[in-house]
């Protein structure tokens, strides 16, 4: 029987957000709980996005990863999970609890701060289920042709990929994703989160050195403890790989195929991946363009119809 819990993360961006260098025109929007001080007609966004999450029909059970003291009025049938530290933690804590809950079942993970329609949501989650049983599935969003329809959001990050069939796809970063908890290699994939998160507006040359650096004390135990059980040791390897990879998509010639085996390799577990050979990663492309298009700036939220009501939920350091 298919079982897919989700998890919307609704942690507080405590600081404000920076935006990539030469970017002066727009505003961030100031720390806080996007869930809460982001309102449609009065309704803090969370409501708006259970509502859709739950008319989409695609999945189990909604959880809301945030804390519960927040959020309590405003969630909607859905379980809270009761956690505020940063967006790693927030993960982690929700990995935890709805394992729990869900033993063996993928869960999805849905950031808060985007407003994805139900009918987008019920088709790619059939798009999950025709490839899994996977480890991880994390689409990706390609940029429309006419880039007008990215408004306030124009400033955005974009990442070039080359399909199987040899095609180059501009995309942006999607905000959806479905992991197997018994594959992940926790203390990495833990490393990784802090360091995307905290470097997700920079241009991918400091990026790539700023996460690589980041990792390699994790990288190294992992590989002790692998040589120690008579393995291989092979992260290291897979973060070199990763290095080169990240030299190739800053070009614009990143295979997905690619990125789907060097991320195998880094957040799957070396015991998952002997035990279960044909798993794999899967990032594909895809056209659902709400999915990306999360609100970081005042104009972002003003296009969509948003209002900033700044609050005091005990917000005071770090970010989720």
């Amino acid at each position: 029987m298919r079982s897919l819990p989700l998890v919307i993360l609704a942690g507080s961006d405590r600081r404000v957000g920076s935006l990539p260098p030469g970017v002066q025109s727009f505003h961030p929007l100031g720390g806080g709980y996007k869930g809460l001080d982001l309102r449609v007609a009065s309704r803090p966004l969370i409501e708006i996005l259970l509502s859709r999450v739950r008319a989409s029909r695609a999945f189990d059970e909604i959880y809301v990863a945030g804390p519960a003291q927040h959020y309590a009025q405003y969630l909607l049938q859905a379980k809270p999970v009761d956690t505020d530290g940063g967006l790693a933690d927030n993960v982690l804590a929700a990995i935890t609890e709805v394992s729990a809950r869900h033993p063996t079942s993928p869960i999805a993970f849905l950031a808060c701060d985007v407003l994805p329609e139900p009918e987008s949501l019920a088709k790619l989650i059939e798009e999950y289920w025709a490839v899994a049983p996977c480890d991880i599935w994390f689409p990706v969003v390609r940029m429309p042709e006419d880039r007008s329809r990215l408004a306030s959001s124009i400033w955005k990050p974009t990442y070039q990929f080359v399909t199987p069939d040899g095609v180059t796809v501009n995309t942006l970063p999607g905000h959806l994703g479905v992991l197997d908890p018994g594959a992940l290699n926790m203390p990495l994939v833990k490393r990784f989160i802090q360091l995307a998160y905290s470097t997700r507006n920079q241009p991918l040359a400091s990026r790539r050195f700023e996460i690589v650096r980041g990792v390699l004390k994790v990288m190294l135990s992992e590989d002790f403890r692998e040589l120690f059980q008579g393995y291989r040791p092979s992260l290291s390897w897979a973060v070199l790989g990763a290095a080169r990879a990240a030299a190739k998509l800053r070009r614009g010639s990143l295979p997905t195929q690619k990125l789907s085996h060097l991320m195998r390799e880094l957040f799957i577990r070396p015991s998952h991946r002997r035990a279960y050979p044909d798993r794999q990663v899967h990032v594909p492309i895809i056209s659902a363009l709400s999915l990306a298009l999360d609100l970081d700036t005042e104009e972002e939220a003003k296009a969509a119809g948003v209002a900033w009501v700044a609050s005091d939920n005990g917000a005071k350091n770090g970010n989720s």
